[in-house]
């Protein structure tokens, strides 16, 4: 116990004499302090080893300060960074050196541990010389000047007496901000009253759609440009402003399918001669900026990262040593590792009456990974009558581009016939795309007589729950014609169960499964036919509402 509190004593004093000691040499670099050794144990013949180093790494000038910790460590040791000598700044007893690291080419060296008796210690790799980068500079700006986009319509180019041009594009939010053009001379117009209407416009690099709208209502697009947009049928220019720096080239475009979460972004771009801004680039993966790294020979950017299985977008970020940027649209893509169909939905159940129109609606068909749905494939499972399906037209063209000259496209997710008989029709459909081919699903359609009176029957229901019982009683339906009332229950063929229900005017259900049921009621008066009665219920649990 006695030798335990002297050495403890010993280190003690030791330190607070070194502490106190004021050096009047303010130019001396390398302290040696004295070794403290406990005598009971010969150190002397025992190699240095060293345990850890830090940092563990630096650039190839050298010069910073290095920690060596270890043991068995012995005055007038000498350290080597690979082959070079190292300056011993602080020798701490037998476990701690500090050195200035030497000059070094760049790479992964050994350090070396010398004692006087020659005996070594190696770290393998214990450091690494790394190039010393020049310090990145960011852009100054300079103003750069755009050249306007004149859009010209030559009124003898068109058949109609022209007395107002006006422009309708992407950049005009369409009609809404339109774009009066003028023959007067001025404004990008080169002569005046010579029929040609013009509008110079300051626009930044990018393709827009646009059209010409002729004495207020008249949609047109330019007669002397062939680039023209194939579904919308939109004039497009192609703006190159000479400031903005523009995309190139992308390896990942919109809707691309990915199957490895491992993506790799490759971007080329052009500075219009200017040089990049290294301060300056990134990607930006779902709103997160990420750096980029650069090949300014070859003018790309990339980026390699992990994504996790799902909907992705990014954009680019970039910018010029004159301050101009550019922030590229969003990209939407996919990672998808386990290839996941798409997903067939047929809709739901209609009753309609003889010789009224039918809608098939696929449009809530779905892909996992929101790809488009490129085929839906309709077809008739069951009628009391041959079916012919045609194509519907696009519901949602309407406000595109507010053209009311405009056809819309006839598209296959809506399906439409008229139905000459009354009776039951079912159909199929099955979707694919990219992804591959999705199950089949299915709808219903109800065919129910023609009706004979304008005056309807009033379909009544009083509903009452106990547990999972659902009673129906739609005996007080009112007739309109004085008639028998008939009754004809039928049943969304997407519930989750299908009932055994007689068209009497009481039905009760005992329901199991949770989810969501549709129940419809048309009632008959011999005359003719209630609208259509749906009622709700949706079971969670024990719970039916």
């Amino acid at each position: 116990m006695n030798r335990v509190y002297l050495i403890i004593f010993v280190i003690i004093s030791l330190s607070a004499c070194m502490s106190s000691e004021k050096s009047t040499d303010d130019t001396r670099d390398i302290l040696v302090y004295p070794d403290i050794m406990i005598t009971d144990v010969d150190t002397s013949s025992n190699a240095p080893e060293i345990i850890s180093v830090y940092p563990q790494s630096g650039y190839e000038d050298g010069g910073i300060e290095v920690t060596i910790n270890g043991k068995y460590f012995q005055k007038g040791l000498k350290v080597f960074f690979g082959n070079e000598n190292a300056t011993i700044k602080l020798l701490g007893g037998t476990s701690t050196i500090v050195v200035i690291n030497p000059p070094h080419s760049t790479g992964i060296v050994d350090i070396i541990v010398e004692n006087p008796d020659g005996k070594k210690g190696v770290l393998s790799g214990g450091f690494e010389y790394k190039k010393k980068e020049e310090p990145i500079k960011e852009c100054v700006y300079k103003k750069c000047e755009i050249s306007p986009t004149v859009f010209k319509l030559d009124s003898s180019k068109i058949n109609t007496v022209v007395s107002k041009v006006e422009l309708a594009a992407q950049f005009t939010n369409w009609q809404e901000n339109r774009l009066l053009l003028n023959d007067d001379g001025v404004d990008g117009d080169e002569v005046a009253q010579d029929g040609i209407y013009s509008r110079a416009v300051y626009l930044r690099s990018g393709e827009y759609e646009y059209k010409f709208i002729v004495n207020d209502n008249i949609w047109i697009q330019d007669p002397e440009n062939e680039n023209v947009e194939p579904v919308f049928q939109n004039s497009i220019v192609s703006v190159a402003d000479g400031c903005t720096p523009v995309i190139t080239g992308q390896n990942i475009n919109n809707g691309d399918l990915l199957n490895n979460t491992g993506v790799n972004l490759e971007v080329s771009y052009d500075l219009n001669g200017r040089q990049l801004d290294k301060s300056a680039v990134y990607f930006i993966i779902d709103g997160k900026y990420l750096p980029a790294e650069f090949d300014e020979e070859n003018k790309k950017i990339t980026l390699n990262t992990q994504l996790s299985e799902g909907v992705h977008t990014y954009s680019t970020y970039l910018r010029d040593m004159e301050c101009n940027s550019l922030t590229s649209p969003s990209t939407i893509f996919m990672v998808n590792t386990s290839n996941k169909k798409p997903i067939a939905n047929a809709g739901y159940t209609q009753i309609v009456e003889v010789g009224r129109k039918v809608v098939l609606d696929g449009t809530l068909s779905e892909d996992p990974y929101q790809r488009n749905i490129d085929n839906f494939d309709w077809q008739v499972v069951e009628s009391p009558e041959s079916v012919s399906l045609s194509e519907e037209y696009a519901t949602d063209w309407a406000g595109y581009n507010y053209d009311p000259n405009s056809k819309p496209p006839e598209v296959s997710s809506y399906m439409s016939f008229i139905p000459e008989k009354a009776g039951y029709y079912k159909f199929s459909l099955k979707v694919s795309n990219q992804n591959g081919e999705s199950d089949i699903d299915y709808t219903d359609v109800y065919v129910l007589p023609h009706s004979n009176s304008s005056l309807k029957p009033e379909a009544i229901v009083d509903i009452k729950v106990n547990g999972n019982n659902v009673t129906i009683d739609a005996s007080n339906s009112k007739s309109a014609n004085s008639g028998q009332i008939y009754y004809k229950w039928i049943q969304d063929i997407k519930n989750p169960e299908q009932f055994e229900i007689k068209d009497d005017p009481v039905v009760s259900m005992d329901i199991k499964k949770d989810g969501t049921y549709f129940i419809y009621l048309v009632v008959n008066d011999g005359v003719s036919n209630s609208d259509t009665k749906s009622i709700f219920i949706r079971k969670n649990n024990d719970l039916v509402i």
